[in-house]
């Protein structure tokens, strides 16, 4: 009797076990599947402008949206500015690059230098970055089960 109890209880163990990783196996699959959609969605989108004109026509006139007027150049942040730098730099030290202002209404030189410190954007602090919240996912377990998601550095983070 006692060894049918045991035996029971492992079998129980093992039902909880494969359904609880059943369900994280399934929503790993649906955040993989929301991000081939999306992946679809741009593909489609981006080759369905039928010259290279309307796409640079149409980054312009984003950048239009985005970018504030009548500013210094060189105060500008992503997507108004274009930059080029070094990368093999010297983590956490200070880096110079050579940055272009992709708009035409900011005041002063349109190339300008900019310095930045030296790290990869997963590097950056809390606060200088947001990411996408994922639903569904079940961050408080034990063990600790991760989660992919996309974080992006704020436009004014150097």
């Amino acid at each position: 009797m006692i060894f049918m109890r045991q035996h029971v209880s492992a079998l129980y163990l093992v039902i909880i076990y494969l359904c609880h990783f059943s369900f994280v196996l399934t929503s790993q699959n649906d955040d993989e599947h929301g991000d081939m959609v999306l992946q679809r969605q741009k593909v489609e989108v981006s080759t369905s402008a039928p010259t290279s004109d309307l796409s640079t026509n149409m980054k312009t006139k984003f950048r239009e949206g985005q970018c504030p007027s009548n500013i210094e150049c060189s105060r500008l942040g992503d997507p108004c500015i274009s930059c080029t730098f070094n990368e093999t730099c010297i983590y956490g030290a200070p880096i110079k690059g050579i940055c272009k202002a992709l708009v035409t209404d900011c005041t002063g030189p349109k190339e300008f230098e900019k310095e930045i410190i030296c790290r990869y954007c997963y590097q950056t602090d809390h606060w200088e970055h947001s990411c996408l919240l994922k639903g569904g996912c079940n961050s408080v377990s034990s063990p600790n089960i991760f989660y992919k998601t996309n974080c992006t550095v704020k436009p004014d983070v150097q």
